[in-house]
C-alpha cells in the first residue's frame, strides 16, 4: 500500500505540473482567439453601419473610437466606470484594473482608462493609437484574460492594433507603426528580435505597441502558442 501511494505521489509530481501547464496554454489560446474574433466581428458590423474606418475621421490620439463606433455591437458588456478603474488588484476591484505589468511583475508597461468586461469575464481595454505622426495604427486594445488577477503582458494580457490603410482595415497584431510595409509574420524582423521584444514587453524607437510581438507570435502560428514562446505558463 505504501509503495502504491509512493508511486502515485511520484506520478503526480511529474505529470500534474505538465497537465496544468498544458491546460493554461490551451485556455489562453482559446480565449485569445475568441477575443480576436469578437473584435473582428464588431469591426465588420461597424463597417456596415458607418462605412470603412478610413472615412471615420479617426486621429491617432482619439480616445472615443470604441464608444463611438464599436461598443454598441458588444452584447451587454460591463463598463468599468472611472471610479472603478484601478492600477492593480489590491483594492478588491481587480476585474476593473487597467494597468499591465512586465514579466517581473513590478513595472507597468501599458495601461488605459476605458475597460469593458464581457459576460465570460474577458476584459477589453481600449487605448488610442498614440503616435506622434500619421500612422496606420489608429487604436490599440489589450485583451485581459486574467479574470481579475494581476495582468502580465504576454502571459494573460495581449495587445492588438486597429490598422487603417487605404485599401484594408483590420484588428491584428501582425502590423503596427510601419504597417504598410512590415508584416510581423514575415522575415523582415528576425525571430530572435520578435522573441526578445515579447519577453521584454518593449516599445522600441519605432513606436511598436507594447507587447504586440507576444500576440504576433501566437497569431502568426494560427493562434497556437509556439514551442519557443519566451514566456512560460507554470
Amino acid at each position: 500500500m505504501l509503495i502504491t501511494l509512493a508511486i502515485i505521489g511520484v506520478i503526480s509530481a511529474v505529470f500534474l505540473p505538465t497537465l496544468f501547464h498544458t491546460y493554461r496554454k490551451l485556455k489562453i489560446e482559446t480565449e485569445l482567439k475568441y477575443s480576436y474574433s469578437i473584435l473582428q466581428n464588431i469591426l465588420k458590423l461597424a463597417v456596415v453601419d458607418y462605412g470603412e474606418p478610413q472615412t471615420w475621421g479617426l486621429v491617432n490620439d482619439s480616445d472615443d473610437l470604441f464608444d463611438k463606433f464599436l461598443i454598441t455591437y458588444l452584447k451587454n458588456p460591463r463598463i468599468c466606470e472611472n471610479s472603478e478603474v484601478v492600477e492593480d488588484n489590491n483594492s478588491g476591484k481587480g476585474i476593473c484594473q487597467t494597468s499591465v505589468y512586465s514579466q517581473d511583475k513590478t513595472s507597468i508597461v501599458s495601461g488605459g482608462t476605458k475597460k469593458y468586461i464581457l459576460s465570460n469575464g474577458i476584459g477589453i481595454i481600449y487605448l488610442s493609437g498614440n503616435t506622434a505622426l500619421l500612422s496606420p495604427r489608429r487604436g490599440r486594445f489589450v485583451i485581459d484574460l486574467s479574470h481579475g488577477s494581476k495582468m502580465i503582458m504576454g502571459e494573460n494580457a495581449f495587445s492588438l492594433n486597429l490598422i487603417v490603410l487605404d485599401n484594408v482595415s483590420s484588428i491584428t497584431s501582425t502590423k503596427d507603426y510601419s504597417a504598410a510595409t512590415v508584416n510581423f509574420c514575415g522575415n523582415q524582423i528576425s525571430r530572435e528580435h520578435k522573441l526578445s521584444y515579447c519577453n521584454d514587453s518593449i516599445s522600441d524607437t519605432h513606436g511598436y505597441t507594447k507587447g504586440i510581438f507576444c500576440t504576433a507570435l501566437i497569431e502568426c502560428n494560427n493562434w497556437k502558442i509556439p514551442k519557443d514562446y519566451p514566456i512560460k505558463f507554470d
